[in-house]
């Protein structure tokens, strides 16, 4: 795993959770080809670098997968390919979006589970951290935030029962910032190109 890791450059978390943010977008203007190609280079990809990761991102997530694909299999209205496709009352159409909107889960899931095995959740916490600046203007105190969703994570990671949602609200979890330390990595060089290929590849994208 080390020897995997050193070879991708470091990151800053903020720079990694835009990245995939911005992928999240991408794959949504995406045609059903292009979508077959994303899943099938991030599906392999994402068990290569942690298959039960993703074997459980995928178990958790079923039934909304199962639902997309019933959703769009059987309430697509259009054109009967065959008379074995009426008797199955499934449209091209249908199939066709099916298919696409159940491979763009995949995908996404896929690059979450790669994400997660670049960061771990006090990485995750450094980056929402940098990106919730801007909700300081509105009075947001982001240290008080970033604090209790790290001992959410902790505690979720410790196996204690419940919702994320009851965890991070509950009264007895410390959200005293001077309880904690988060020191915060550097934002690098390669960041900042990173970031300015994102707003690029946007600029380009609404053209």
């Amino acid at each position: 795993m080390a020897g995997r890791r050193s070879l991708i450059p470091v990151f800053h978390p903020a720079s990694l959770l835009l990245t995939w943010a911005a992928a999240v977008v991408a794959l949504q203007q995406m045609a059903l080809r292009e979508t077959v190609a994303a899943a099938l280079a991030l599906a392999p990809l994402a068990c290569f670098l942690g298959r039960l990761r993703f074997a459980r991102i995928l178990r958790r997530t079923r039934w909304l997968l199962l639902s997309l694909i019933v959703l769009f299999l059987w309430m697509t209205p259009g054109v009967y390919p065959g008379p074995e496709w009426v008797a199955l009352r499934i449209t091209r159409e249908g199939a066709e979006l099916a298919a696409e909107h159940a491979l763009r889960l995949v995908s996404i899931l896929a690059m979450l589970s790669i994400l997660l095995d670049r960061l771990d959740h006090k990485g995750l916490v450094e980056g929402l951290y940098l990106l919730m600046a801007p909700f300081a203007l509105f009075g947001v105190d982001r240290r008080r935030v970033t604090v209790r969703l790290m001992l959410t994570l902790e505690y979720a990671a410790e196996g204690h029962r419940g919702s994320w949602r009851e965890m991070f609200l509950a009264e007895g979890l410390p959200d005293s910032t001077d309880r904690l330390s988060l020191p915060l990595p550097r934002w690098r060089p390669v960041d900042t190109v990173v970031v300015a290929g994102l707003c690029a590849a946007a600029v380009w994208t609404m053209r």
